[in-house]
C-alpha cells in the first residue's frame, strides 16, 4: 500500500531520531567504558595498593564495565593484566571527542570571562588603558581569541598556537589556518546562510571601515557562542548578517592536533595521555577548593617543627 507524502516524512522523521538515539546511547556506552577503564588504571598504576592484603579489604569494583560487574584483586600480580585489560577496552575516538567538546566549552568560559572583564570598564579613557596592559596599543578582536585560546590552556593546542606569526593581525590566522588545516576554513559569501556551530570563529569582510572594531584590511574577527557573535574591539554582541568572510571550524583542529599529538606514542601512552586531558578541567575545580581541616592541621604541625 503506497504511502502518502505525509506519512512519508513522519516516517523518515522516525528513522532519523531511531538512529540519533542509538548514537547517542553507544556515544554513553563508549564514555562509560572509558571511565571504568580509567579507574581500573588508576587503580593498577599506585603501587601502595599492592601491599593491601588480599580478600574483602583490598577488592575494588568497577561497576557499569559493559553488562557485567568486575572484581579487581589488590595482588601485585595482576596489575599488568590489568592495565592491559583497560587500554584495550579503552575507546580513544570517544576520549578524543569528549577531550574537545570540553576543551571547546573551556575556551567559551575563558573567551566570555574576557569580554566580561573589559565590558565592566567605562568605554572611553579606563577602558583603552584597560585593554592596553592585555593587548597593547594595536586592534585586538583577533588578540583576544587568541588570548582565550592560550588561557584555555589545552595542551595539545600549544604548538599550533605558538607557531602562528603576528596574531595581531586577522588576515594572519587566515593565511595560517589555510597553510597547515585547509579543511578547517572556508569562505561563505553570506555569514547569516551558513552552517555555524558553538566555538566557531569568523574573520568576516565587513563594508563597514570606518568601525573602529575593524582593522585596515577590513577583516574583523568573531566567535559564534551558539546564537550571537561575540566581538571584541566594540565589545558587541549581535547575530550573523549577511558580510562575506571565513569560517574557521576549531573543534575540528582540536580533533586534529590531539590526534597529531598522540599519533607518535604507544597505545598505552595515547591513553594515559587521554586520560589526563579528560582529568584536567576536574583537576583545575579541586585546585579551588579549600583544604580539608585535617591536613590544615597537620600542615601547621608540620611547620612548628
Amino acid at each position: 500500500m503506497d504511502l502518502s507524502e505525509k506519512e512519508k516524512k513522519a516516517r523518515i522523521a522516525r528513522i532519523k531520531r531511531y538512529k540519533k538515539l542509538k548514537r547517542i546511547q553507544s556515544c554513553r556506552r563508549r564514555t562509560k567504558l572509558n571511565m571504568t577503564a580509567a579507574k581500573m588504571l588508576t587503580y593498577a598504576s599506585v603501587p601502595a595498593l599492592a601491599m593491601f592484603p588480599s580478600g574483602d579489604g583490598g577488592v575494588a569494583e568497577a561497576r557499569g564495565y559493559g553488562n557485567s560487574e568486575i572484581v579487581i584483586s589488590a595482588d601485585a600480580g595482576n596489575f599488568n593484566h590489568l592495565q592491559s585489560v583497560a587500554v584495550n577496552h579503552y575507546n580513544i575516538d570517544t576520549a578524543i571527542n569528549n577531550i574537545v567538546s570540553n576543551d571547546g566549552e573551556r575556551f567559551m568560559e575563558k573567551l566570555n570571562s574576557q569580554y566580561r572583564e573589559i565590558s565592566s570598564h567605562p568605554r572611553g579613557t579606563k577602558r583603552k588603558n584597560y585593554v592596553k596592559t592585555l593587548f597593547g596599543d594595536i586592534n585586538y578582536c583577533n588578540m583576544a581569541v587568541i588570548r582565550a585560546l592560550h588561557n584555555a590552556g589545552a595542551d595539545y593546542m600549544r604548538d599550533f598556537l605558538n607557531n602562528l606569526e603576528n596574531p595581531a593581525r586577522c588576515s594572519s590566522l587566515i593565511e595560517y589556518v589555510n597553510k597547515t588545516h585547509p579543511d578547517c576554513i572556508v569562505f561563505v559569501p553570506n555569514i547569516r546562510k551558513a552552517s555555524l556551530k558553538r566555538g566557531d570563529v569568523l574573520i568576516m569582510d565587513v563594508a563597514r571601515s570606518d568601525s573602529p572594531a575593524v582593522s585596515h584590511s577590513g577583516k574583523h574577527t568573531v566567535t559564534f557562542d551558539g546564537a550571537e557573535l561575540v566581538s571584541f574591539n566594540s565589545e558587541s554582541r549581535y547575530r550573523p548578517g549577511t558580510e562575506s568572510g571565513h569560517i574557521i571550524d576549531l573543534e575540528k583542529i582540536r580533533k586534529k592536533e590531539l590526534r597529531n599529538k598522540i599519533s607518535h606514542m604507544t597505545k598505552a601512552g595515547a591513553v594515559f595521555y587521554l586520560m589526563a586531558q579528560e582529568n584536567r578541567g576536574h583537576l583545575e575545580q579541586e585546585k579551588t577548593k579549600p583544604l580539608p581541616s585535617w591536613l590544615l592541621a597537620q600542615n601547621q604541625t608540620g611547620s612548628g617543627r
